[in-house]
């Protein structure tokens, strides 16, 4: 069957339950060491967590070269029985490293096709999620709602095994650093290494990363990072589908709708990410009290939480339009690293979370540094219904892209 042919059978795969995949986030940006925090401009914090020592279930002998500090190390994959009618799924768990350069602990899903490998072993999806909460309990491998799994029956219809990373914080310990891009881009590269590692996989080296909102901020970073971070591995394309860009215009839109509860949950992502941003500064005493819920709610309980209170009795207009605040947003913006593969940008001209208009200024930044990008809006789509009408675009998109087919540089 050819591409084509398999991407009409997948897309009656991926029709329910996709939407769910992709909704919600605005994205994390990062700090980081030594290069990566020179490009990003963010002050490097010493770590305190260390990564617990290796337990792994499974033998892991690898293909890929083993990068030196660790990151991408399988720790442990567990078989998950009944997940899925097209792969081998697992729960694994990785070793990367946090924006101060600390050894951690990751966790996410791997869906490895069944049947033989083809020759040069199965190209790689890395698939990230959109915004879930910062709550451990929110943690997609946890959690198995499905939509990890009906979006690796998609992929794995057409060839492809699926990966996906919970993100650092989520299910491991500390606070999940929300839109800081360094931490996205690691974990959705690192998770590609481990589930090289898994017996048996037969996983090649060639890959591609596709995401929506969070997702499609942590997709751009892991692009943006790919070449430097995970060298070994051969990046064919990035989708990002309504990326959160322009933070600030973003936050500036959300601030009075029901999505606010994003902005403090960005707040607590980057403190996590560098403690001396300091929270008072930001935020005021009210939405203080308020923020422990971002470390036990899931996106619902945080929405309803920050939903009451008059916005500029919550926040500190003047600190965050300073720096370290807006510096701190500055870094975590897309766009800044030319990325070597080609990217395709998806959005909903309805979109009520990202406004569809940050996308199109993110294209001309992207352009502005070289990289081949393309861009489609759906007319009459919101933030997640363009994710669940673009599905059979964006899987034959990238199929096309790990095929070696050329696309034409829309800039």
């Amino acid at each position: 069957m050819g591409t084509l042919g398999r991407m009409r059978r997948a897309r009656c795969l991926g029709a329910v339950g996709i939407v769910g995949a992709c909704l919600i986030g605005v994205g994390t940006g990062a700090v980081s060491t030594s290069a990566d925090a020179a490009k990003r401009r963010v002050p490097v914090r010493a770590g305190t967590e260390t990564a617990k020592p290796a337990t792994t279930k499974t033998a892991t002998p690898t293909t890929a070269t083993a990068p030196t500090n660790g990151a991408g190390q399988l720790l442990e994959a567990v078989p998950l029985a009944g997940v899925s009618k097209t792969s081998r799924a697992y729960r694994v768990r990785y070793r990367s490293v946090s924006p101060s350069g600390a050894p951690i602990e990751v966790t996410g899903l791997a869906y490895i096709p069944a049947g033989k490998a083809p020759v040069g072993g199965w190209p790689v999806l890395s698939y990230a999620h959109g915004t879930v909460g910062l709550a451990d309990r929110c943690a997609p491998s946890k959690r198995l709602s499905g939509i990890e799994t009906t979006v690796a029956g998609t992929f794995n219809a057409i060839g492809m095994a699926v990966v996906a990373s919970d993100f650092e914080g989520l299910g491991t310990p500390g606070r999940h650093p929300y839109l800081v891009g360094i931490s996205e881009g690691r974990g959705v590269l690192d998770i590609v290494r481990a589930a090289r590692s898994i017996p048996g996989s037969d996983l090649s080296s060639t890959f591609v990363v596709w995401g929506h909102s969070q997702g499609g901020h942590a997709a751009l970073f892991a692009g943006e990072l790919a070449a430097t971070w995970a060298p070994e591995l051969k990046l064919a394309g990035v989708v990002a589908g309504a990326p959160p860009s322009q933070l600030t215009d973003v936050a500036a839109s959300i601030e009075n709708s029901p999505y606010r509860g994003y902005f403090f949950m960005v707040a607590a992502g980057l403190n996590a990410a560098d403690p001396s941003l300091d929270l008072s500064l930001a935020l005021t005493p009210t939405a203080l009290a308020l923020l422990p819920v971002v470390d036990t709610g899931c996106n619902a309980e945080v929405f309803k939480a920050f939903s009451a209170d008059p916005f500029d009795s919550l926040v500190n207009r003047r600190a965050l339009n300073e720096n370290p605040w807006r510096g701190a947003l500055l870094a975590n913006e897309p766009g800044q690293v030319r990325t070597s593969a080609p990217i395709l940008i998806i959005h909903g001209d309805q979109d009520e979370q990202i406004p569809v208009r940050t996308s199109e200024t993110l294209k001309k930044k992207l352009c502005a540094l070289g990289d081949s990008v393309e861009r489609r809006v759906y007319a009459g789509q919101n933030h997640g219904s363009a994710a669940l009408v673009s599905l059979f675009e964006v899987g034959l998109w990238l199929r096309m892209r790990v095929d070696g087919v050329a696309t034409p540089n829309r800039c």
